[in-house]
């Protein structure tokens, strides 16, 4: 006996292929008469509807794809997470590509994801988080599907589609205030990728809010990594202790650099926060597992995946080209502290 199609359904039931489809989707749309006759041969045939057949006939497949650079970096898997949630909520699955930072990996995985006929696509980092956008990464970013949207975790240059944006200098503001507010006058900065927007952003307010303040912006002090791993922070912790004049603080781009940071100190043997504070991007899952506990600012993680899936599914059609800010919060722990403190 040959696999019963939705085709086969469709014919002995009398109806159309999309009429079983949006009886299989719950769709209310559908007399009862009909769903009756379609359920009674469902049970009949023990039918159970293919993923990609059925993709062919209804207009929307209920799933999201997300590409992620760096699927083990606890930022994305974080917001990876939370948009989970908000897409399980609303009946969506999601699926997830990690590119792991390669420009042919991230096209050939959006490509993909269109094949799969996903209903959008979510980049979450990557090309889309350039400072200086190229046409290419614009021309990659079209697709030919109109079914298929895409949204941006990132600010959008793109007329076709929307951003959800970290408030990079607000954030910046937070942690440069708190540290102003223990008494900090001389402020480092631990950070990687000036190419990409978030960095770029970041640096840029630290630059204008310590000029503003008076105060020293030096160089030395600004170290630039060449990873954003955890050896990146190690490294400039070593470089910042080998000066002779060191900042009484340093803030750290994330997470993860913080946490080389703080094991770089611990092995130069300067104390956080007695003889140096330490603050971070991101409060992910890490920042209370480091010793001492690390004084974070994170983001909304919640806001940031439902703003994601809303546009991802069409809650705001029509509104391409726009730009949300999620703006950050700081969760205060042990790793800051009034300058000279032991």
């Amino acid at each position: 006996m040959k696999n019963v199609t939705i085709y086969d359904l469709a014919k002995e039931a009398g109806v159309s292929p999309a009429t079983v489809s949006r009886i299989l989707t719950g769709s209310t749309n559908v007399s009862e008469e009909k769903r009756q006759k379609v359920r009674q041969l469902i049970e009949k045939y023990d039918f159970v509807p293919n993923a990609m057949a059925r993709g062919l006939t209804v207009s929307s497949s209920r799933t999201i794809g997300i590409l992620v650079p760096d699927a083990m970096n606890p930022y994305y898997n974080t917001v990876f997470s939370y948009c989970c949630n908000e897409a399980y909520a609303r009946g969506y699955s999601m699926m997830l590509l990690n590119t792991f930072s390669d420009t042919v990996r991230e096209n050939e995985g959006f490509a993909k994801l269109i094949e799969q006929r996903v209903d959008a696509v979510i980049v979450c980092g990557g090309r889309v988080d350039l400072a200086e956008m190229s046409r290419e990464v614009e021309e990659d970013m079209k697709v030919s599907d109109p079914r298929c949207r895409v949204v941006i975790a990132s600010y959008s240059e793109f007329p076709f589609t929307a951003g959800i944006c970290i408030d990079h200098r607000q954030c910046m503001d937070l942690a440069v205030d708190h540290l102003m507010a223990l008494g900090h006058r001389e402020i480092g900065f631990v950070f990687a990728g000036t190419q990409y927007i978030g960095t770029k952003w970041k640096l840029e307010r630290l630059r204008e809010k310590l000029d503003a303040l008076g105060l020293p912006f030096r160089d030395e002090w600004m170290i630039e990594c060449d990873t954003y791993r955890l050896g990146g922070g190690k490294d400039a912790a070593a470089r910042l202790a080998a000066l002779s004049h060191r900042p009484t603080a340093v803030i750290a781009l994330n997470d993860v650099l913080a946490a080389g940071v703080l094991r770089g100190f611990r092995e130069a043997q300067i104390n956080v926060p007695g003889d140096i504070s330490v603050i971070s991007f991101d409060n992910s899952s890490i920042a209370t597992l480091l010793t001492p506990e690390l004084t974070s600012v994170g983001y909304d993680y919640e806001l940031f995946g439902k703003m994601l899936v809303d546009y991802a599914v069409g809650e705001h059609a029509g509104e391409n080209g726009v730009n949300v800010m999620i703006p950050g919060t700081l969760v205060v722990r042990e790793s800051t502290a009034c300058p000279g403190r032991s």
